[in-house]
């Protein structure tokens, strides 16, 4: 990408049964997102993390496609740096690694949100609702001087359904107004995560 003049700093969904946080870090990228449970295909059976030993047995990503640790509420809001690249899962690790953003405790993409993934989902004012579920959930699990994101996914393409997108998009706004959440580039996040993990300030 650098020859045609670009310098990405984050990817998103970049995994495999390979050493796919060292690829990240040795080509000068610095985040993740989109993280799903087959990115643990890269670690041997001894390093899965609790409850997720039948990833060993997942015969490709379209069968493991849930968000990680989208049933913990709080890693599934707190970006991560791994401890190394054959303990991903494991938060601690050193600032030359990748910073990995968790995709919120729900299983799937925006339109999957009522649905849960794999379900032939469409977006529809349903996912708004289990939207503001997972919002409220968010707002009361926060931990005091701990940094928190979380990123939410749409995939592109197909047929949107428009009075759902406008559901979500209008509820959305109603929570940037009251200042319950922001959205943010992946440079913003990175910036500010790089200046609390510096200084343990959070954003004002």
């Amino acid at each position: 990408m650098k020859d045609y003049g670009l310098s990405p700093r984050s990817v998103s969904g970049m995994c495999s049964e390979a050493d796919w946080v060292s690829a990240i870090a040795n080509n000068g990228l610095q985040m993740v997102d989109g993280v799903v449970e087959y990115c643990l295909k890269s670690l041997t059976t001894e390093n899965l993390p609790s409850g997720y030993s039948h990833i060993a047995d997942c015969a490709g990503p379209a069968l493991c496609h849930s968000s990680m640790f989208y049933g913990d509420l709080y890693r599934s809001i707190t970006p991560w740096r791994p401890l190394s690249p054959d303990q991903w899962p494991e938060m601690g690790g050193h600032s030359s690694m990748p910073l990995i953003v968790p995709g919120g405790p729900w299983d799937g993409s925006l339109k999957c949100l009522a649905e849960g993934y794999g379900n032939k989902c469409n977006l529809t004012s349903a996912d708004a609702v289990t939207l503001q579920e997972g919002i409220d959930q968010v707002l009361g699990g926060r931990v005091a001087e701990q940094f928190h994101a979380f990123g939410i996914t749409e995939s592109v393409g197909g047929v949107i359904l428009m009075p759902g997108l406008i559901t979500v998009a209008e509820y959305l706004a109603l929570q940037v107004a009251a200042g319950n959440i922001e959205f943010v580039t992946p440079e913003q996040l990175l910036q500010r995560y790089t200046h609390w993990e510096a200084t343990g300030e959070l954003p004002s």
